[in-house]
């Protein structure tokens, strides 16, 4: 059975773990971005915080929040933006038919929820 985790990451955890999801997701690659001109600009960032999902001891999804308030009808809540969501490509998108399939291309098998289908598609 697979080990499933998720922890808030810090110091140079969070460097680690952030920079090969982010590298990923939001950089073109090859070549891909250095790592120390990646880290500098996030070891000065505050009021962040960072997760990850952990299989087997092996980062799969991350994301960061900032802490905010949220008005909502006249009354102030605690909330967090959540932002740089990541997932490593082998674990992106289960139960996606493949791309040939112009019926369902891009959304979720039928009877399966999806990121932008949030509930199942008929």
């Amino acid at each position: 059975m697979t080990d499933i985790t998720i922890r808030k990451l810090e110091g140079d955890e969070k460097l680690a773990v952030m920079y090969n999801l982010n590298a990923y997701a939001f950089h073109a690659s090859p070549p891909l971005m250095s790592k120390d001109e990646w880290q500098e600009p996030v070891r000065q960032r505050e009021g962040v915080t960072y997760f990850a999902l952990f299989e087997d001891g092996a980062a799969v999804a991350g994301a960061a929040g900032t802490t905010m308030t949220q008005q909502v009808r006249g009354s102030l809540f605690a909330a967090n933006g959540i932002w740089a969501v990541a997932t490593a490509p082998g674990s992106a998108a289960p139960g996606l038919l493949p791309p040939g399939d112009g019926r369902f291309a891009g959304r979720p098998a039928p009877g399966r929820a999806g990121p932008l289908h949030p509930l199942p598609v008929p």
